[in-house]
């Protein structure tokens, strides 16, 4: 076969590959219905026929809403949800003059987790954080420092596949993760649960709210949480407004389940201006949540920055949670 007749074939390929494309995601493109639907010019002696009929548009719309929906197609969510980093800077010593101490543990099904312990001599309370869904406990400095300078000792871990951790990121993980971290301070390092306070950045809030509800602890602090999983999906991406709850992970995340119930001290953090998730989660969930409760509104604070611009309110928050 010669050059001209081979481009000739590989162009007639790539011509019905694209049109296979368009015809597999046509229903998911209402631009495209029209055409897809409209009549065929007429032929001598015939009547116009449609192109594609409804029922057949119809059948694959269906076809998609099931292979898309969460149920189905979590695996793709996860990489979604989840921007976990593997490097960072692991040689840090101290933060604010108090050393660091290298932990790795066992989590579900013998998966090595990592994480970062920081005693603090002068507190007698420790904070457990669940990180958020970026980067890795090295990026979080400033969140570990905020709490030393409160009187707390921190320990702070990844979830799988970040960092030094090992297996794969996903919401059940992460949960298992979090439930691991629990079970290690409480039972090999015996610190005890009167003395221990669950703090969830970001998506971290709904690991530590599922931690919470199965543990006890001497409080809460949800910083930049948001509902639940299922609300936070229709609220940033209108197709997940079209699946009902049932059709997601059984840790669906339910923060707003939670604070509704029985709980210990719980303390809302919020920046007014977060572009990530709305500052409204925070206000539904301390309107919602049962007592004891206190909510720490940060005028003017993105998502990012409640550890880097703490106001003064939240200071006086921590401190009291945390002595």
């Amino acid at each position: 076969m010669d050059q001209t007749a081979l481009n000739s074939k590989e162009d007639t390929i790539g011509k019905a590959f694209h049109r296979l494309l368009r015809y597999l995601f046509a229903p998911f493109f209402p631009s495209q219905w029209r055409q897809l639907l409209a009549k065929e010019p007429a032929t001598q002696g015939t009547q116009p026929r449609r192109t594609r009929s409804y029922k057949r548009v119809a059948i694959e719309a269906v076809l998609y809403y099931f292979l898309l929906s969460p149920a189905v197609a979590m695996p793709l969510y996860n990489t979604l949800i989840f921007h976990p980093a593997m490097i960072g800077h692991y040689e840090i010593q101290d933060v604010g003059g108090i050393p660091k101490e290298t932990v790795f543990f066992r989590g579900k099904n013998n998966v090595l987790l990592h994480g970062w312990f920081f005693k603090n001599p002068l507190g007698s309370k420790t904070v457990l954080v669940s990180h958020g869904n970026a980067g890795n406990l090295t990026t979080r400095v400033a969140l570990i420092k905020l709490l030393l300078d409160a009187g707390a000792s921190v320990f702070i871990y990844d979830y799988e596949g970040y960092g030094l951790s090992s297996g794969s990121p996903s919401v059940d993980s992460a949960c298992s993760a979090g439930n691991s971290a629990y079970t290690y301070l409480t039972e090999q390092r015996k610190i005890g649960s009167g003395t221990l306070v669950l703090y969830g950045e970001s998506l971290g809030t709904g690991i530590t709210c599922r931690i919470a509800a199965s543990h006890p602890c001497r409080g809460v602090i949800l910083q930049s949480g948001f509902v639940s999983l299922p609300a936070l999906a229709a609220q940033k991406m209108p197709l997940f407004r079209l699946y009902p709850d049932c059709t997601y992970p059984v840790d669906r995340l339910n923060n707003l389940a939670f604070v509704k119930g029985e709980h210990p001290r719980l303390l809302i953090v919020h920046g007014t201006e977060d572009r990530t998730i709305p500052f409204e989660n925070a206000e539904i969930l301390h309107r919602e949540a049962s007592a004891p409760k206190g909510f720490v509104r940060l005028a003017g604070t993105d998502h990012n920055d409640c550890s880097t611009r703490p106001s003064y309110q939240l200071l006086v928050a921590l401190a009291d949670m945390l002595n």
